[in-house]
């Protein structure tokens, strides 16, 4: 099945649209940096289905900005099952973190993988950002 994303066309809103999604990125980036750091972990490459490895622990991290209406995380089934699969060859515990970015960035934790709120998740803590 093929899904169609419709882009914008004309140049200015283009720029606007890369930006966007290019910060959103970075945003991403960044919070398994910091998740990395203070779990005492690394981050794994890029396709691997957890984004930061420690000595027990595989964790997924979800990255929203402060002006997002709902913090859910929305995980679908394969990708949760690829994210077990992994954590059980490895020997490594379930973790899944929030990170809602602003002036600085909130963390929130619970564990294994799939479909969570912010409301339901435990707060670990507010940290300046990583650069």
């Amino acid at each position: 099945m093929l899904l169609s994303i419709k882009v914008p066309t004309n140049p200015e809103s283009c720029v606007r649209y890369n930006t966007t999604r290019l910060e959103r990125v970075q945003m991403s980036y960044d919070s398994e940096k910091l998740v990395a750091k203070l779990f005492e972990g690394t981050t794994s490459a890029h396709r691997d289905p957890i984004d930061v490895i420690t000595k027990t622990f595989g964790i997924e991290v979800k990255a929203f900005n402060k002006a997002t209406q709902a913090h859910k995380i929305r995980t679908t089934a394969e990708a949760v099952k690829r994210k077990i699969e992994f954590c059980a060859t490895n020997k490594l515990k379930q973790k899944t973190i929030l990170a809602v970015v602003n002036d600085f960035v909130e963390l929130y934790e619970k564990a294994g993988f799939g479909n969570f709120r912010k409301e339901n998740m435990k707060y670990i803590g507010r940290y300046k950002k990583v650069r």
